[in-house]
């Protein structure tokens, strides 16, 4: 192969429990820190997928109406499964969340040291690469997230699946057939964006097994992919309804997306500017002209010398690839985001360790150990860098305040600031932040409510009302609104219209339904009205 080395390595056999131990310390410094963080309840989900799940308890019936149905926009039932399972051990103690997750990037590590040394053949190279794709910060966000443990069991069961393929391709057995195939559907069934795994198997057999490549026994992965990425449509569209392209037309978002992949590869190399949200509006001809030029010519480039550049192809295709599912294709709420990363930045990883340990290649002169110091100075470096942004974490304010620095007149980060000093209990500030939003000229649903709720603890009812109806106005199903607007009503002993907008609630969101204090009202009202 290629990539083969005549430098005899020192580390233990691929199997050594030692390189686990390695990653197993690397992984838990780097992000125990993150036991210490909650759920983050604002702009990342974890209260959708945990803190406001209402189908978090592990019973047959959410089980079954999680296989058998889509949820908050998503197709997702191997991950509410893990996070029932962590319900059910640790209930609402973010501490075991997080522990969950770390556990994840770990064994994601160990895989990967597996895939490259399947590819590689090289130990020395192999780790280098695992640990520094474990340390790189772009993964913080994955990490950290609760709501990203789909992103961790995809990418756990994307390299399994690897894994079990390339054992396939030599050993030629059914059984690693089936099981690279009941991987995939796991992986499917945790987040869809492994349904490039095909593609990557092609591109794998395209590099290194030449011969043995066929398309045959791919059918069967990109009917998988087909169905997953199917059911992905399906999903956004019975939660949000047919969504337009982020730029508008395809044209301007292609241009968007070129300048997004060419900072993701900024980001990779050198990750220093972070975000916890990355704002992108529409380029002006010339503005979107240079990234899609740059790109352009670097895939030309890739294309055409192919053969004479083969471990460069092969890296440059395998990151495109993967980010196709993360390419706005289909319409979806985030352009750009570090955990969009995840499986791309493995072979960013792989490409790095092969460049530092090639180019040390007859450096022995210099010092006899000079492959093993700097490759742990480049891993200490990435670690150094993840270590602070995991503690930015710690503190939403100071998190946000990054995005707030680079797009100060943002109305996505201004209503987050706003919600996180809501949450501080500093109604002023949050209130502030709530009107840049809404001064912005956007329609936030979100932002009118919460700005509502504050008038209306201030007993400042017409106010409230107002914001209540404006919120559902700019969203028709932001069903914390009707619920809102309808106690307000109460308040100001409007029956008719109170019971109105609460039973329009439950109509938006039958489970309402269950709420006893909500029903009891409801059933008030109507005594009230004679009904």
């Amino acid at each position: 192969m290629i990539f083969s080395s005549s430098r005899r390595s020192s580390l233990p056999r691929p199997g050594s429990p030692l390189y686990l131990l390695v990653l197993c310390l690397l992984v838990f410094f780097l992000y125990g820190p993150s036991l210490m963080v909650g759920f983050f309840s604002s702009g990342f989900d974890d209260d959708v997928f945990v803190t406001a799940n209402r189908r978090l308890s592990l019973s047959w019936e959410n089980l079954y109406f999680l296989f058998t149905h889509f949820f908050n926009g998503d197709y997702l039932p191997l991950t509410y499964l893990s996070l029932s399972l962590d319900h059910a051990i640790w209930g609402l103690n973010p501490l075991g969340y997080h522990l969950t997750n770390i556990m994840l990037h770990f064994i994601n590590a160990s895989l990967l040291y597996f895939c490259f040394i399947a590819i590689t053949q090289r130990r020395a190279l192999s780790l280098f690469a695992a640990a520094l794709w474990a340390a790189h910060p772009v993964n913080v966000e994955a990490v950290v997230l609760v709501a990203q443990r789909k992103t961790l069991l995809a990418g756990c069961f994307f390299l399994l699946a690897f894994l079990r393929y390339r054992k396939f391709s030599t050993s030629n057995l059914r059984t690693d057939y089936f099981q690279s195939l009941f991987f995939f559907i796991l992986s499917l069934a945790a987040k869809s964006t492994g349904v490039i795994l095909p593609f990557l198997l092609l591109l794998y057999e395209y590099r290194f097994h030449r011969p043995r490549l066929s398309i045959y026994n791919k059918i069967p992965f990109l009917l998988l992919g087909l169905a997953g990425a199917a059911l992905t449509v399906a999903s956004k569209w019975s939660d949000w309804g047919a969504k337009g392209l982020y730029g508008g037309d395809l044209f301007t978002t292609s241009m968007i997306m070129a300048q997004v992949y060419i900072e993701y590869l900024v980001s990779l190399a050198l990750p220093y500017s972070l975000l916890p949200y990355y704002a992108y509006g529409s380029p002006t001809l010339l503005q979107g002209a240079l990234p899609t030029l740059g790109l352009a010519f670097l895939i030309g480039f890739t294309i055409y010398f192919r053969k004479k550049f083969p471990n460069f192809f092969f890296f440059i295709a395998w990151f495109f690839i993967a980010l196709i599912p993360v390419s706005n294709l289909v319409p979806g709420a985030t352009i750009r985001a570090d955990r969009f990363l995840y499986i791309p930045s493995m072979i960013f990883a792989l490409w790095l360790a092969q460049a530092v340990l090639n180019g040390l290649e007859g450096k022995k002169r210099l010092h006899p150990n000079m492959w093993k110091i700097v490759p742990a100075l480049i891993i200490l470096s990435y670690g150094y860098i993840s270590a602070s942004y995991v503690r930015d974490w710690l503190n939403p304010l100071i998190l946000w305040e990054r995005s707030l620095r680079r797009y100060p007149n943002h109305p996505v980060v201004l209503h987050e600031i706003g919600a996180i000093w809501h949450k501080l209990g500093d109604k002023n500030r949050a209130l502030d932040y709530y009107w840049k939003t809404i001064q912005s000229h956007v329609c936030y649903g979100v932002t009118y409510n919460n700005a509502g709720v504050i008038y209306y603890e201030r007993k400042s009812y017409a106010e409230a009302q107002d914001l209540f109806r404006k919120a559902i106005e700019c969203e028709p199903k932001i069903i914390q609104a009707y619920v809102n607007l309808g106690l307000t009503y109460v308040t100001l002993r409007k029956e008719k219209e109170a019971l109105a907008y609460i039973e329009k609630a439950t109509a938006l969101d039958p489970e309402l339904r269950k709420n006893a204090k909500l029903i009891a009202l409801m059933d008030r009202l109507r005594r009230d009205l004679g009904e």
